[in-house]
């Protein structure tokens, strides 16, 4: 928790980012709070990190989703990521030929601009031909086309990277030129990354947290510098523990990078809390609430112009002491999304997100 900054808060934005070894950003608001909790910053900072300074990157990053990480780093993840990552199915959908044309199509349709999803579906289609348009990847119930799959590949190939929103719309936008660096260097970075935010852990942990294939795991872990402990692999000499906390509460937003790279998910969360905030294993898909490291209910916020109302349900009683530090909380999330709080202890009635 402290090296995520949840006990003493991080300096920056792109340390609170690299500390978390990225930042889930499918949900964009909810990234905004992951990083206003670990360094007391409002949303708006963050956006400027992101389309002003430009020292964020916004990509298709860990398990094929959207993630924010460093511009710095920006090289090594999509080196490293073009190593570890399983590259989509796409055998039978894109042939190595149609990929490349499709890249060298995203890449002259962004030579002047951010551009929308709609607007690159009618550039790839008429630069490449009306096979990209064939509907063949499942989207949200229906289908999009054909030229998509390559979306994930555009990003480790440093082609494309978000741009800012054209108001409810993603755009698209030229990634920053960028040094590759050697594959085995990133891959080493990365591993390091993952064990310096989420150690003790294992290669299976890796693999699950990369979408990788686990031999690639097993290798990258096997050529690192590692010790191994009863409880996983840690950065070799990373074996000072920490006195634990007692009676610390903390929330967390949808998708917080803590719950998604923690394991062993039955310590991370314990009892009832596995069914209730990580149903089959899966976690991210509620906000937390995290008791001494350990999640023990969950939570949603309800948001209406200036007012922002959080529903807590906890699985086992809070102290007097708890429940204030639960408003506490309610009110830095209400600082950073720039709204005023109020709190009621009742059953989340909302599905969670998928």
């Amino acid at each position: 928790m402290d090296r995520h900054g949840l006990i003493t808060p991080l300096p920056t934005i792109e340390t609170a980012v690299r500390a978390m070894a990225s930042t889930h950003a499918q949900v964009i608001s909810a990234a905004e709070v992951s990083i206003g909790l670990r360094t007391g910053v409002t949303k708006d900072e963050v956006q400027r990190k992101l389309w002003d300074d430009q020292t964020l990157i916004k990509m298709y990053g860990l398990r094929g989703t959207v993630h924010l990480v460093p511009a710095e780093d920006f090289g090594r993840w999509i080196t490293a990521l073009d190593v570890v990552t399983q590259p989509p199915n796409i055998k039978g959908i894109l042939t190595a030929d149609q990929t490349d044309a499709v890249l060298a199509a995203l890449d002259a349709a962004v030579a002047d601009g951010p551009r929308t999803m709609t607007e690159l579906d009618a550039y790839v289609i008429e630069a490449t031909g009306s096979w990209a348009a064939d509907p063949v990847m499942p989207n949200f119930g229906g289908s999009a086309p054909r030229w998509r799959h390559a979306l994930g590949t555009a990003t480790r190939r440093g082609v494309i990277c978000f741009g800012p929103n054209r108001g409810r719309n993603s755009t698209y936008q030229k990634a920053p030129s960028v040094d590759r660096t050697d594959p085995d260097e990133a891959v080493n970075w990365l591993v390091m990354a993952f064990l310096h935010a989420y150690g003790p852990a294992t290669p299976d942990h890796f693999a699950r947290w990369t979408a990788g294939a686990k031999s690639i795991a097993k290798r990258a872990f096997d050529d690192a510098d590692l010790d191994e402990t009863a409880f996983g692999y840690v950065i070799k000499g990373d074996d000072t523990w920490p006195d634990p906390i007692v009676d610390y509460v903390r929330l967390l937003p949808y998708f917080d990078a803590y719950t998604v790279g923690c394991h062993p998910r039955s310590e991370l969360f314990p009892g009832a809390a596995l069914e209730r905030a990580a149903p089959g294993g899966s976690a991210g898909n509620f906000p937390v609430i995290l008791l001494d490291g350990s999640v023990v209910g969950v939570w949603h916020q309800r948001k209406s112009g200036r007012k922002i109302h959080l529903t807590i349900e906890p699985l086992q009683p809070l102290s007097h002491s708890q429940r204030e530090q639960v408003h506490d909380q309610a009110e830095r999330i209400a600082a950073i999304v720039g709204a005023e709080a109020t709190v009621a202890f009742d059953s989340v009635t909302v599905m969670m997100h998928r």
